[in-house]
């Protein structure tokens, strides 16, 4: 593997090819070696590995949310809240409370 980091241009471009965490890849990538897509080993001089994009699509949108769920990925903060609001709207009215109105307080307060 320390051969694997030192010598091999296309650390990087494996890294973000094989996708090891979504994947859950078995195996040597990116200078490191993965089970189960978790690194378990990685060697000495081994590049660090940034955040990869995301293959969702349109994030923020019902299809993103299927896409990140269909690839195995967290949701990203728009998706989050798109997931969050579907299913309020799926709980229906029942599961939303709404503030009394202020002439309901008003009148209340005067009784």
């Amino acid at each position: 593997m320390e051969d694997c980091a030192e010598l091999c241009p296309f650390v990087l471009e494996c890294y973000e090819r094989v996708r090891p965490e979504a994947s859950r890849f078995d195996g040597v990538c990116a200078a490191r070696t993965w089970v189960n897509g978790r690194p378990v080993a990685v060697a000495e001089g081994a590049p660090a590995l940034s955040k990869l994009a995301s293959q969702a699509g349109t994030c923020g949108t019902s299809s993103g949310v299927k896409a990140h769920q269909r690839l195995g990925e967290p949701l990203c903060g728009l998706c989050r809240v798109t997931s969050q609001r579907s299913e309020v709207r799926r709980a229906g009215a029942a599961s939303i409370r709404k503030r009394a109105s202020r002439t309901g307080r008003e009148a209340r307060a005067a009784a």
